[in-house]
């Protein structure tokens, strides 16, 4: 039976279907805990459009540089994993933005880490232990040669569990936007999943690594899940592949080694927008799925249970 989806939490897994029941609520959340998710949702998507703007401000890495080596530009875990300053500016933004806004509150960040006492996750923060957990630009390699897939995420979170999250597009404008309990819009307008219940007729997003090797085990992993689903789309912003699935413009996604400011916003979207989630663990660990302890899935919950499986059919344990 498919659990119900009531929070993301960053310290457990969620798993797709259990014999027991869903858990309780955390006791230590705040007793007004949907007018605070709506406030920091709130101040979520003005430091979200604000940061857009801001991007929309600094140089083009596509237009710097002599092109093959764009000024500005630096690399992280791999060759391939590159770091630009506008990655770093956006994040400087948001996090003086959320000083002022919610001062003493944590923020944690894919360039700069932690600050506020962050901690293990989910640490002390500062309101009620709120820990903000960003991501400057989502698809820095799109972003890179001019490609319009990538966004801002930002979202509030509390003991792991995401309170509000917002992803910001900054070539289309459009703004996804979700507080827990509350749904999910995209520019207003409420989101809803697809009805899909066949995956083998299901359009499924995913993602691949910047390390070599791991992208030969998720070729693998694709290879053999793309002739029993309709198709397989990679846009390179595992924040958008997963509004994509709150919109309905796709059926689910699946992904390993995503961090938590990958999805931590955009996850919860999906999530109030009906679909089934189940990401990682704190540690990059999670239950014993067969799904792999790093994997992000989304689906329409029609289809969920069925692309787990196809997905365990296709070696995602060993990816």
């Amino acid at each position: 039976m498919l659990d119900g989806v009531s929070g993301l939490r960053h310290d457990g897994c969620r798993p797709l279907w259990s014999d027991g029941a869903v858990p309780a609520p955390d006791p230590a959340a705040p007793a007004s805990a949907p007018a605070r998710a709506a406030e920091l949702r709130r101040v979520a998507e003005t430091v979200a459009t604000e940061a857009v703007a801001h991007l929309r401000g600094l140089p083009r890495p596509w237009e710097a540089g002599d092109g093959a080596d764009p000024a500005g530009v630096g690399t992280k875990s791999s060759p391939t994993d590159v770091v630009t300053a506008s990655d770093r500016a956006v994040e400087v933004l948001l996090r003086e933005r959320l000083a002022a806004l919610r001062p003493g509150d944590a923020v944690l960040g894919e360039e700069m880490g932690t600050d506020g006492g962050v901690g293990g996750v989910g640490g002390p923060g500062g309101d009620e232990g709120v820990v903000w957990v960003v991501d400057p630009i989502d698809g820095t390699v799109n972003f890179l040669y001019g490609l319009p897939w990538y966004a801002v995420s930002v979202a509030a979170t509390h003991r792991g569990t995401t309170l509000a999250g917002v992803v910001a597009e900054p070539a289309t404008g459009r703004l996804w936007s979700a507080a827990l309990g509350a749904g999910a819009t995209c520019d207003g307008r409420p989101l809803a999943v697809s009805r899909a219940t066949d995956a083998a007729l299901a359009l499924v997003g995913t993602g691949f690594s910047y390390s070599a090797e791991r992208r030969a085990r998720q070729a693998a992993f694709v290879a053999g899940l793309l002739p029993r689903v309709r198709d397989v789309r990679r846009s390179g912003s595992a924040a958008l592949d997963m509004c994509a699935v709150a919109a309905g413009w796709t059926d689910g996604y699946v992904e390993h080694g995503c961090n938590w400011w990958d999805w931590a916003a955009a996850a919860l979207v999906a999530a109030e927008a009906g679909a089934v989630v189940r990401v990682p663990g704190a540690d990059g660990a999670g239950v014993d799925d067969g799904l792999g302890a790093d994997a992000v899935l989304v689906a329409a919950p029609g289809v969920a249970a069925e692309l787990a499986a196809l997905a365990r059919d296709s070696g995602a344990a060993g990816v």
